[in-house]
């Protein structure tokens, strides 16, 4: 089964790339006409090819994204973002141009957030070889409730 074990992590100063900034001028255009979907809390409601997010919650004006920085990567990298409507509008606007990201630090990982204790799907996990529940057979499930009903039988017959 795949147990969390959260690898420390290495904060860098990432160049926001073209499409991230365009996807975000249209959405701070649209916050600033209070499109319905920007003022209404989602995680998936504002989005495009490449970034996909929401208001975290009505009424606050923030707004977490996740952007999906390779197109062609067979694996899913992602940067998570935790941005204010003011963040997005300077984004937008050119006058943020960098964000301070914590990156994983295995090579070639693109994995990266703006939460130091956000985990990478990819390297802050490990089997520790016990079967996922969720991923047990029926008949494997029968095997293991037999072993285990046996090893219950041996208990309740030394009990004095």
């Amino acid at each position: 089964m795949r147990v969390k074990k959260v690898l420390q992590k290495k904060l860098e100063k990432i160049i926001l790339p073209e499409r991230m900034i365009s996807f975000f001028q249209w959405v701070s255009k649209d916050i600033e006409k209070k499109e319905e979907y920007t003022q209404v809390e989602s995680d998936d409601m504002i989005q495009d090819q490449f970034n996909v997010g929401g208001l975290t919650k009505e009424g606050s004006g923030v707004y977490q994204f996740t952007y999906y920085p390779d197109e062609h990567s067979k694996i899913d990298y992602t940067w998570s973002l935790t941005l204010t409507a003011k963040q997005i509008k300077q984004i937008a606007e050119g006058q943020i141009k960098t964000l301070n990201l914590w990156s994983c630090q295995q090579d070639g990982c693109q994995n990266k957030s703006m939460d130091q204790s956000d985990s990478c799907y990819h390297h802050d996990y490990y089997d520790d070889g016990t079967p996922d529940p969720s991923k047990i057979t029926a008949e494997e499930l029968e095997r293991l409730v037999s072993e285990k009903r046996k090893l219950f039988e041996l208990w309740e017959k030394q009990k004095p």
